[in-house]
């Protein structure tokens, strides 16, 4: 029998899950990570113990199952600054932030009002960075030297 090792990393959970070639759920394991302060008393995912844990669950369901695929799947909120050599060019920043009263009104000045974003981008207008171009503007402008190092957005 063939096996496929799904990589899901959600807000609450992350979690490697082992499917059948006949896709029936076989194994599963999770666990939570406590997300980490960084700069200023931002809060960041604690990506290195979660990337830790993720190879590891990987490494031990393996000599079980030998899964012949690896799918990755994650939450839609969170996104991750890579430079240009593939490592992070920022932490990567928890979507459960609240930037504040000023962050917002500069935000919405310079991109448009809260509706017609929506509007236009099908994106809720949120009071934290669930609004992955919130996040984004942020790094822009509270870190513009972390800004120039970032090739992409993941």
């Amino acid at each position: 029998m063939k096996y496929y090792a799904i990589i899901d990393i959600g807000k609450t959970n992350k979690k490697v899950l082992i499917y059948s070639s006949a896709l029936e759920l076989v194994e599963t394991k999770f666990q939570r990570f406590d997300e980490v302060r960084i700069i200023d008393g931002l809060l960041a995912e604690d990506i290195d113990n979660i990337i830790k844990w993720v190879f590891d669950a990987l490494a031990e369901l393996y000599l079980k199952y030998q899964y012949s695929v690896i799918s990755v799947t994650t939450h839609g909120a969170t996104s991750v600054s890579i430079d240009k050599d593939g490592g992070l060019a920022f932490p990567v920043i928890a979507y459960t932030n609240e930037p504040g009263e000023k962050f917002h009104k500069k935000f919405f000045k310079t991109f448009g009002k809260p509706e017609k974003l929506q509007e236009e981008t099908a994106t809720a207008d949120f009071s934290n960075f669930i609004n992955m171009g919130k996040s984004i503007y942020f790094i822009k402008e509270k870190f513009p030297e972390n800004w120039e190092s970032i090739k992409y957005f993941l």
